[in-house]
């Protein structure tokens, strides 16, 4: 269950302490990894597409943070799934399938002008950092239609 959908406030706080206690551990180790010229790949929706629950596809607001804290990056975009979704839909139990799977890369961004640019163009928003992460999904969105079109 997603926090934000979590009923229970005490559950939730306890939820979101670890939420945080995992994200400043993944900073410092992205941190390490980047002082010494280390790729960095990160998943903004934290999650594969689930057909049917579009909420699979929105960005996680945290996402900004690695955003924020980089000089440049690369957006990819992969069409194809070589797993499939479990009747279960526990991904525990998806399935292993052969398939083509086509990788795109974005040209590179700089970080802060990006960031910058989405400022700009949400004047009046309340939140920046989830405005950056759907800028981020839109690209993608665009760049997955592009080659499906295609596939």
């Amino acid at each position: 269950i997603a926090l934000e959908n979590m009923k229970d406030d005490a559950k939730r706080a306890e939820e979101e302490k670890k939420a945080r206690a995992i994200n400043l551990a993944s900073m410092r180790a992205m941190d390490r990894l980047r002082s010494s010229s280390h790729p960095i790949m990160v998943f903004p929706s934290g999650t594969r597409y689930r057909p049917g629950r579009p909420e699979t596809k929105k960005g996680r607001r945290e996402i900004d943070s690695y955003i924020k804290s980089s000089d440049i990056m690369i957006l990819l975009s992969i069409n194809g799934n070589c797993l499939r979704l479990s009747e279960s839909n526990n991904m525990e139990d998806d399935l292993i399938y052969k398939d083509k799977m086509i990788i795109t890369c974005s040209p590179v961004y700089d970080c802060g002008v990006f960031r910058e640019k989405v400022k700009s163009e949400h004047p009046n928003t309340t939140d920046i950092k989830q405005d950056v992460v759907d800028e981020v999904m839109k690209h993608l969105e665009i760049m997955h239609e592009k080659i499906e079109k295609t596939r």
